[in-house]
């Protein structure tokens, strides 16, 4: 049986690993980071975050980026990649997350691939789900989603500039 102060120390010691995970993650969604470094950089150091976190493997690929895009638009993509990528862990149970960034001349394309389950009406209702969506039509962007049971899910998120 624990004592009041066994209790009492591993209170403080679970605030204290809490605190730190808030502040981890506060700083992973924080804009300044992308100003700071850019969406590209931003974003594998935030698959390589997450892999350490979540023991998932999660894998980022550009193509074609040649620059900077609006800045609206850089957090818009960095947050929904951050949400769909923890959804697909969280509710969907991936294993291995691929997070693709393509640029072409009238949009960005994020494609998300994962190895996870099917997304049942349950997932479906969650808050975070309706929170990726929210962002997606703030964005002014179209998302499409593809399911195959033997590979996972495609999460397939279309933004158009201007």
């Amino acid at each position: 049986m624990e004592t009041k102060e066994e209790k009492l120390f591993d209170t403080i010691n679970l605030l204290d690993k809490s605190m730190a995970e808030l502040k981890a993650i506060s700083q992973s969604l924080s804009a300044s980071r992308i100003k700071n470094y850019g969406l590209i950089a931003s974003v594998m150091e935030s698959c390589q975050e997450m892999s350490n976190r979540t023991k998932t493997e999660i894998n980022f690929q550009p193509y074609y980026i040649q620059g900077v895009f609006p800045t609206e638009m850089e957090l818009s993509i960095y947050r929904i990649f951050q949400e769909i990528t923890l959804f697909s862990i969280q509710y969907l149970k991936s294993n291995t997350v691929n997070v693709h960034l393509i640029e072409h001349t009238d949009s960005v394309l994020l494609n998300i691939f994962h190895d996870g389950k099917e997304m049942d009406h349950k997932v479906a209702e969650t808050s975070e789900w309706t929170n990726i969506n929210t962002r997606v039509q703030i964005a002014k962007g179209q998302l499409k989603m593809q399911h195959s049971p033997k590979q996972g899910y495609l999460f397939s998120i279309n933004f158009p500039y201007a």
